[in-house]
């Protein structure tokens, strides 16, 4: 059997900034992203991130194009030898979650 990771959706490098902050406001801040597809994002952020926070994102693909979305925490694993971490985040529904997916899909597409 093949225990390999298998992802849903294609995902790409990304070092952009994020903007998140918990939906019950008790963790707010920037980071960078490290890899980005239609289904979720993983962060490099400098603090540990409870499994299941749900955070209100602002994802920046580039300088003009800000996306705002929701995701929950699905992993967190601390980086070694440093204080940080990397969290992954599923994106979670929203009124325009159709539309987000596309412009995901469309800017892994360009950026593959």
């Amino acid at each position: 059997m093949n225990y390999g990771e298998q992802r849903k959706y294609r995902r790409i490098r990304l070092m952009h900034p994020v903007r998140f902050e918990s939906k019950d406001q008790s963790k707010f801040g920037g980071s960078l992203s490290a890899d980005i597809g239609e289904g979720g994002i993983k962060l490099n952020v400098g603090e540990f991130l409870p499994l299941y926070t749900e955070l209100n994102m602002q994802i920046y693909l580039d300088p003009q194009k800000v996306i705002e979305c929701m995701g929950k925490v699905v992993w967190v694993k601390k980086v070694g030898h440093s204080e940080r971490y990397e969290a992954g985040l599923e994106f979670t529904s929203s009124d325009q979650i159709s539309d987000f997916k596309r412009q995901i899909h469309e800017f892994v597409e360009s950026n593959t």
